[in-house]
């Protein structure tokens, strides 16, 4: 469950936990590619959103093939999953 679904249900109060804290870290890592475009190239012509949807829901060779999505269920997961992300602004995953 990715952005708008979670945004219809977090509008309709009936937003689950678990839910809520992946629709928090999914926030957070939006967050997190925008500062690294507006930092590293054009924002404009970028769209964070979509891009982090297809990121997280492909296989990732850096989690052995898994995808980001799979990790979004524990805090462990999401912090290493933001860390990835961090490293590919570095180059070191790419």
């Amino acid at each position: 469950m990715v952005g708008s679904e979670l945004i219809v249900q977090r509008v309709e109060g009936k937003l689950a936990k678990k839910h809520s804290i992946r629709a928090q870290a999914e926030a957070d890592l939006l967050r997190l590619i925008e500062k690294i475009i507006q930092e590293s190239g054009d924002a404009e012509s970028f769209n964070a959103s979509a891009w982090l949807k297809r990121w997280l829901a492909a296989p990732n060779p850096a989690l052995n093939a898994a995808t980001p999505n799979s990790y979004m269920g524990t805090k462990e997961g999401r912090s290493l999953v933001a860390g990835l992300l961090e490293k590919m602004q570095s180059g070191a995953f790419a």
